[in-house]
Parts: structure tokens; sequence; C-alpha cells
């Protein structure tokens, strides 16, 4: 593309998903904002393009803070995220079958997560 609001379109008319570097969060993106758009957080008007989501989050369209990600990396993320979801079912069932409360229960997988991610943070980047 031959400039960043270029790639944004681009984004934007492929409904594509995407992968946000500084805050590590997968969206699929559900519109571009090239200008006017006012921020719902702040209800301040934001200056430059704003790519909003399906779920109704948004970030500014800056290129260098987006991966857009294949059609496999995608899906791997859905299939994971539904068998991390069946994962905490499951555990949470067994925590039940022990005896552990429920917001305890909460809190430990909650803290299992937490933990887990640390350990994946500290792997190295593929550049991409």
């Amino acid at each position: 593309m031959s400039n960043d609001l270029d790639w944004a379109r681009d984004l934007a008319a492929g409904s594509a998903a995407v992968l946000h570097l500084p805050t590590r969060t997968v969206h699929r993106v559900a519109r571009l904002h090239e200008s006017g758009y006012v921020s719902s957080v702040n209800g301040q008007p934001v200056d430059g393009p704003v790519l909003e989501f399906a779920s109704g989050a948004s970030a500014v369209a800056k290129r260098g803070a987006f991966a857009r990600l294949s059609g496999r990396d995608a899906a791997f993320y859905a299939g994971f995220q539904r068998s991390l979801g069946e994962l905490i079912v499951e555990a949470a069932k067994m925590a039940a079958s022990i005896g552990v409360g429920a917001k305890t229960g909460v809190q430990l997988l909650s803290a299992a997560l937490r933990e887990q991610a640390a350990e994946l943070e500290k792997m190295p980047r593929e550049e991409s």
C-alpha cells in the first residue's frame, strides 16, 4: 500500500483479523473511520484514522501497531480460544468436585493463566 490510510482501508475492506501489538489483543476489523471519530472513552475527537473492531473496541490506525493475521493464524487463535474455554470449564468442574469454593476456584484459575501468560511473554518474538 502506498500509505497508512490505504493500508487501513485494505484492513477494513477485508474485515481483517489483526493482532494489536501494544496490547497483544486480537480483533476483527469492522470499519475504518478516516476522520471525525470521537472517542467513546473520553468524548474527544481523535486525530487521524481509527479502526473500529467487531467487538466495539477501537484503536488509532497505525501500521506498526498491528500485525495482520493470515487465515491460518486466525483459525489457530479461534480454535485455541475454544479449547482454552473447554479446559477452563473442566478445571472448574474439578475444583468443585474436590470442594474448592467458586470464588477461590476462579481466583486460582486466573492466577494460573496469568503465570502461564507471563512465561509465554518471556519467549523470543518472531519478527513479522
